[in-house]
């Protein structure tokens, strides 16, 4: 499957943290915020960049994070790929 963010859903640095919020539309769909760390700001700026696969962030994210072993990458990106689904176009 690859996924990309819909349109609608910005990113913003506050702090040392970041967050996501809806505008226009997709606040129909989503009316809050979703709190991220660097890690997680990272997935979605490749998402929000163009379509990727599991496979390309965890690969992406493996060669970045010396040491990370690629099965526990690999679950955490799934289950974040999860948690804002509601967020991400989704092609078969």
């Amino acid at each position: 499957m690859k996924y990309k963010v819909k349109e609608g859903y910005i990113c913003h640095n506050i702090g040392a943290g970041f967050v996501i919020v809806t505008v226009g539309d997709a606040s129909d769909e989503f009316n809050g915020m979703i709190r991220l760390n660097a890690i997680g700001a990272e997935i979605w700026r490749m998402l929000k960049a163009d379509w990727c696969t599991e496979e390309m962030i965890v690969r992406s994210l493996t060669a970045r994070c010396e040491g990370a072993e690629e099965n526990k990458v690999r679950g955490d990106i799934s289950a974040f790929l999860e948690k804002i689904r509601f967020a991400l176009d989704v092609e078969e």
